[in-house]
């Protein structure tokens, strides 16, 4: 896996990919972009409001490198307690490969962090139904230990 910093290296030349005039950007559908389609980048979900939440600025050009290191801390300093959350079983809606390729990253610790987050922010109900059903059964168990 990359390091936080690699990602935002990543991030800065994705954004800059989706706009004509070289001062914009759109670093914030580059983050989801990294997110999601490269598990072995240490990339995060960049929110605005998480990112408000933490007291970063309100504008992704402004706090994009504070927030990835914001989440890479985070990840670090409650590894233990995301490793409680295993990533799912492979599903027939994801090919083996690619479930396979991502188990071997720490893609779904990052993806867990996100929705932790969002729920504790009180940013709204952000749970899939397949990460709802993890986390319910995981609050079970330790209820009942």
């Amino acid at each position: 896996v990359s390091s936080f910093e690699d990602a935002v290296l990543c991030l800065e030349k994705i954004s800059k990919g989706f706009v004509k005039n070289p001062i914009n950007n759109r670093l914030s559908l580059a983050s989801r972009i990294l997110f999601f389609l490269s598990p072995n980048m240490q990339a995060f979900n960049m929110n605005n409001s998480i990112a408000a939440h933490f007291g970063l600025p309100s504008r992704p050009h402004v706090h994009y490198r504070e927030f990835f290191e914001l989440f890479d801390k985070g990840l670090k300093t409650n590894q233990t307690l995301l490793s409680k959350y295993k990533i799912p079983k492979q599903r027939d809606t994801l090919d083996y490969k690619t479930w396979y390729e991502i188990s071997k990253t720490n893609w779904w610790k990052r993806r867990v962090l996100d929705f932790a987050v969002i729920l504790n922010a009180n940013l709204g109900n952000p749970i899939h139904p397949l990460l709802r059903a993890t986390l319910n059964k995981k609050i079970k168990e330790e209820a009942s230990d």
